[in-house]
């Protein structure tokens, strides 16, 4: 994934969209952009080996972390 390349989950079907982005500045811990992401929709912030878009996940919310998404071995693509 290019570093200026997002993924986002659509909340309907838990599937990946693949948006790409422009940071306007960013440091260590965050990134700022002038993008209008959908109302709704998440922001995966773990890394994903390879998420296509279309690609099923299911969202997990631990308590002590900000939301992240993990692709489904059922849905990963085959070898």
């Amino acid at each position: 994934r290019s570093p200026t390349e997002v993924l986002l989950v659509n909340p309907e079907d838990n599937s990946i969209e693949r948006t790409n982005i422009a940071p306007i500045w960013s440091d260590v811990d965050e990134v700022v952009v002038r993008h209008k992401f959908p109302e709704g929709w998440l922001l995966v912030t773990s890394r994903l080996p390879y998420a296509a878009n279309g690609a099923k996940i299911e969202p997990v919310f631990p308590e002590d972390s900000a939301p992240k998404a993990v692709q489904r071995p059922e849905d990963e693509p085959d070898a």
